[in-house]
């Protein structure tokens, strides 16, 4: 294969990643827009990678705006993925590695999945020393070069303990949110479109990172909790001690402290196939204390009900908590 041959398509792909990159940060983006982005980066690796590669650039874009407010953020994204630049990219690799070995090369960077299924949890040790936990049904990708470490949070939970190196950022992605480590040990749990990050040790900046939505940040301390939901960044404080016991999960724990019954309910279906049900809403607001196997949910209903004098009933893989 010659190297005109290889430049062309990786060329074309660059530039098809920067088109949808700017589409979905634009105010205008519809979820046919999102859907077809979705089926795009289906379709193939290289469209993968090339897009994340892409959308890392463009959060430091978006940082380099709000520092520069005088420069408008199109004007970087142009400067930064400009047509003569895929170009000098693609060529930088032909040269390197060859044609062949360079397709080889730019098709398996330093972009790797990783996922737990329901119930789940995995640690990753990554080259630098820095650790993630993942809790159940979570899904992370991780990408990490010479410039930026970077995680993409799709879905579910993580705990991030971080070597820090001011050199080389360490950026946390969930959704339309991203959050850089200032030396720190935090968790992010990302639930549909909401992002929430609590602070263990040190310090991380939270921000706004989707164009169409006004920029908000937010700098978070020990013992800070910021929830990003509805366009809107509010940040509260805990006791180190409840953080922790929110963390339980990390030793196959839940530690319940005055938890109602239904946000108790709702942990324990995090981790279990099997569902508990709440059949009276008049018992959802009773207070739980105690500390269960993340996979008690069986005998965590039997405990409710006879604390609370309520009747469990299994109905194939749900157990039914009523008065």
């Amino acid at each position: 294969m010659t190297a005109a041959k290889w430049d062309f398509p990786a060329k074309e792909v660059r530039e098809q990643a920067a088109a949808w990159l700017m589409r979905v940060n634009s105010a205008d983006c519809t979820a046919g827009d999102r859907a077809q982005l979705d089926a795009w980066l289906a379709a193939s690796e290289f469209h993968r990678v090339s897009y994340w590669r892409l959308e890392a650039a463009w959060i430091e874009a978006a940082r380099l705006a709000a520092l520069r407010p005088a420069e408008r953020e199109e004007t970087i994204f142009k400067r930064l993925f400009r047509p003569a630049l895929f170009e000098a990219m693609a060529l930088a690799l032909i040269v390197c590695a060859g044609a062949a070995t360079g397709l080889s090369f730019y098709l398996k960077p330093s972009v790797q999945t990783y996922a737990t299924a329901v119930g789940g949890y995995r640690v990753l040790t990554l080259p630098d020393g820095s650790a993630i936990e993942l809790n159940t049904d979570t899904a992370v990708k991780v990408a990490d070069d010479r410039s930026q470490r970077t995680v993409w949070l799709d879905k579910g939970e993580a705990f991030f303990r971080v070597k820090h190196d001011a050199a080389r950022p360490f950026v946390v992605i969930a959704g339309d949110h991203a959050v850089t480590d200032l030396g720190t040990q935090f968790t992010v749990r990302r639930i549909s479109s909401r992002v929430e990050v609590a602070l263990l040790e040190g310090r991380a900046q939270f921000e706004t990172i989707h164009r169409g939505a006004p920029l908000q940040s937010a700098e978070l301390s020990r013992g800070e909790v910021a929830v990003a939901s509805n366009g809107t960044i509010s940040v509260t404080r805990k006791p180190i001690a409840n953080l922790s016991d929110e963390l339980g999960w990390r030793n196959g724990l839940l530690v319940f402290d005055g938890t109602t019954l239904a946000d108790a309910v709702s942990e324990f279906n995090r981790y279990n196939a099997g569902q508990i049900v709440i059949g009276n809403l008049s018992i959802a607001r009773l207070k739980v204390n105690g500390t269960f196997p993340i996979h008690a949910r069986r005998e965590f209903a039997d405990v409710a009900t006879t604390i609370f004098g309520l009747h469990a009933e299994t109905r194939g893989d749900e157990t039914v908590i009523s008065r």
